[in-house]
């Protein structure tokens, strides 16, 4: 199997400081691909979103048994620190626990969405914190999934840090803030558990009519440019010439060239991460 992993972020028009980040690498046998888009309303999420993606690398390094992040792992959860939480998301949280007793950081400063792709042997996780969006592509096919929240208040992880704050959101948001998933080539799925973390795996068999598979998972900015709607950006952020080196930050620089050139501009910060697998048959 080859595996190619790059990753990148930049600032959004609007932004002073860019709460975005994103990073990749292996770990345990498993190779990963994370983003984190951090509160731009809450004081500190430009630290605090790298310390939630680090966090939950340090989370993979303590598991040696991907089985564990299996959703049926979830009932042996009832006195785990952090029950609302999936498996992994336990995990993590811990490790933000530590971290903000450490250096003395309110949890507050890790509001911060997590997408994290994943690979082990065969197959390949999905896990999502508050928005961002998926993007596969293989063949001639490309596929976009994205989470969107109402009034764009995402459930981040670090509310369960706080219960006051976390009962806070539970009471504006729980009914009317639904967790909303759409897709490009798919039907639309909606989803009514905004406290839950987005979830799915697939095998690489799934892809056995194909040479090759890429996956990038994004923060909400890919969804604020000006004059580019997200279809044609998930398109463009998938058209590699090759996928050597730093492959993702050479599309990701070409792209911005031609924006500028075109006058779009994204006003969010962007952040995303990617996996090119091929290799992969038996």
């Amino acid at each position: 199997m080859n595996i190619s992993l790059d990753s990148y972020y930049e600032i959004g028009n609007d932004h002073v400081v860019c709460d975005d980040y994103a990073l990749h690498g292996q770990v345990n046998g498993m190779y990963y691909a994370i983003v984190a888009d951090g509160c731009s309303s809450s004081k500190n999420t430009d630290i605090g979103s790298r310390i939630v993606a680090h966090s939950a690398v340090v989370a993979l390094s303590k598991i040696n048994d991907p089985s564990f992040l299996s959703p049926e792992k979830d009932s042996l959860l009832v006195d785990a620190p952090f029950p609302v939480s999936s498996a992994l998301g336990n995990l993590i949280l811990g490790e933000l626990h530590h971290m903000s007793k450490s250096i003395l950081l309110p949890s507050s400063a890790f509001d911060s969405t997590l997408v994290l792709l994943l690979l082990y042997k065969n197959r390949l996780w999905h896990f999502m914190w508050g928005d961002g969006s998926i993007i596969w592509s293989y063949g001639d096919q490309l596929q976009l999934l994205q989470v969107k929240y109402h009034d764009e208040a995402p459930y981040y992880l670090s509310y369960q840090l706080d219960p006051i704050r976390d009962h806070a959101y539970c009471e504006q948001f729980k009914w009317q803030n639904k967790e909303i998933c759409y897709t490009l080539g798919f039907d639309s799925r909606h989803f009514s558990e905004p406290l839950q973390p987005y979830f799915e795996y697939k095998d690489l068999d799934y892809f056995n009519n194909y040479d090759s598979v890429s996956v990038v998972v994004t923060t909400d900015g890919i969804d604020s440019y000006n004059h580019l709607p997200v279809e044609i950006a998930a398109k463009q952020y998938v058209d590699y010439k090759n996928t050597a080196g730093y492959f993702v930050t050479r599309r990701m620089r070409r792209i911005r060239r031609n924006c500028l050139n075109d006058n779009i501009e994204h006003y969010d910060d962007i952040a995303c991460a990617a996996m090119h697998i091929k290799d992969f048959h038996a």
